[in-house]
């Protein structure tokens, strides 16, 4: 998979920022320096954990029964890896920043104008953290009930009326492309609680009629999630007969 291969690629590489810093034998009091050399080589041992993760996994999460606001749905997950990797690393940046904050409080020349500077990355984290919190970046996931498409993403949470769903598509990474992508074009915008692009760290979404759905780490691939919700395909009553129910071992390649 080309996400994996991405993050391994970003571990290498951090791993060999992080040697060379290191190797220039830093002064123990250049504690700044010393924390970004520690940060990089975490970073890059956990880009490794989520490598050989996706590699091992056997298995991604299928179509379940559920229920949203009440009423029952067929809920389609992500595997959580790739979340906790994000959430693992924002922490670690957390962390840092506020460890700046900490040497910059200690500092004995320019106390003020380090802290207001140090507090400029602090404090940024901290909103990504609270955006987390109020639910504003949620775990990929796809909720189907018989009046709604409900996608939760890292940008937060559309919800599409089945009336209005005009047309469902589907594209894998067969081709290498490194995601699978199914998209969900309505006639009337979809309502959403999104929160700032800045924060989540993803871009708002260019159409306000068109619905993107990252299905890389469904148990699903996404021309066969999309053939299901073609209308009027996808049934809640009859989700254990209609679902796509392909368990995803390693993804198999055509020819």
């Amino acid at each position: 998979m080309s996400e994996a291969r991405a993050y391994f690629a970003m571990a290498l590489g951090g791993f060999a920022g992080s040697s060379v810093l290191h190797s220039r034998e830093l002064p123990d009091d250049a504690l700044f320096f010393r924390s970004i050399v520690w940060y990089t080589a975490a970073a890059s041992v956990v880009c490794t954990l989520y490598f050989f993760a996706v590699v091992l996994v056997r298995r991604f999460p299928t179509a379940r029964p559920s229920r949203i606001d009440g009423q029952p749905a067929v809920l389609l997950l992500t595997w959580p890896g790739r979340r906790w990797v994000h959430s693992a690393l924002d922490l670690g940046l957390l962390a840092l920043t506020g460890f700046w904050v900490y040497l910059a409080w200690n500092a004995s020349l320019d106390r003020l104008f380090l802290i207001g500077l140090a507090l400029v990355p602090f404090t940024y984290f901290a909103a990504r953290w609270a955006t987390k919190a109020a639910g504003r970046c949620r775990r990929e996931a796809l909720w189907v009930t018989e009046t709604e498409i409900v996608h939760d993403s890292e940008r937060g949470r559309a919800r599409i009326s089945r009336a209005d769903v005009v047309r469902v598509q589907g594209w894998d990474d067969a081709d290498e492309a490194g995601t699978d992508i199914m998209s969900v074009l309505s006639s009337a915008a979809a309502r959403r609680s999104f929160g700032p692009p800045l924060l989540t760290m993803v871009r708002a979404p260019k159409s306000a009629t068109q619905t993107s759905v990252d299905t890389t780490l469904m148990g699903h691939p996404a021309p066969e999630i999309a053939a299901w919700l073609s209308p009027p395909e996808a049934s809640v009553d009859s989700d254990a007969e209609r679902a796509p129910r392909r368990w995803r071992l390693w993804r198999p390649r055509s020819g």
